[in-house]
This record gives C-alpha cells, structure tokens and sequence, in this order.
C-alpha cells in the first residue's frame, strides 16, 4: 500500500495503522512528499483478494490525491535531449567493458551523434 504526505491533510491520523506508517515517513522532509493515501477499506480489500484496481472506487480523498498526482506528473515536460546524452553516457560505459568488447567487439559506433530527439517529438506532436 502506497502511502504520501499531503499538503491538503495536515491533521495527524487517527487510524493505527496510518499512524505507524507516519512515524516512519517522519525522516522524509514534508516539502518533497506529495500526499497521503489515508486508510482504505477498498485498497485492503484489493490487497488481499489481487486484481486490477479501479480508481473510482477509493474513497474521494484518495480519488483527489491521485489526480492531483497525475496533474504534478504530467505538468513536467523531461528533457528529453538531455535524458538521451545520459543514454549515450551509459553505453559508453558498457561497452568500454573488457568482457562486451571481448564478446561482441566494439559497439560504440552504435551512437548516433547526430540524432536530435527535439526533432523527431516536434515531427510527431
């Protein structure tokens, strides 16, 4: 069971169980912790019967942090140019290993330098 800190529910819980999941999130600064998925009688249920969860059953309070998730998520736009440089930065550093160059020879031509990932998101938007 996931359970976050919410700017929204400042009030300490009441429940035991959420109680002894706050005490050991209390190292966890509260600025870098988005919220708390309170008690649930639904996600317990789910937990011991398995299966695929359906969000509009939760309860409203878990139903709005989870959107509220969703909204900080995709707000974020990655660099996708610089993700793809740390890309190349690790294969560099596998391939330069004795036992892949011995294996399969050199594959460091597989980097395309000229590849702009930019490009190819703008074409397909």
């Amino acid at each position: 069971m996931a359970y976050l800190f919410s700017e929204q529910r400042r009030d300490p819980p009441k429940n035991p169980r959420e109680m002894s999941v706050c005490k050991y999130l209390l190292h966890i600064p509260h600025n870098q912790l988005i919220g708390f998925l309170g008690d649930s009688k639904y996600l317990r249920n789910k937990d011991q019967e398995g299966g695929a969860l359906d969000v509009n059953l939760l309860e409203k309070e878990n139903r709005e942090l989870l959107a509220m998730i969703h909204e900080k998520l995709f707000s974020i736009m990655p660099d996708c140019q610089a993700r793809l440089q740390k890309l190349y930065e690790l294969h560099r550093r596998y391939v330069a290993q004795n036992f892949i160059h011995e294996r399969f020879g050199d594959l460091t031509g597989h980097i395309d330098e000229s590849f702009n990932m930019q490009e190819i998101i703008q074409k397909y938007e």
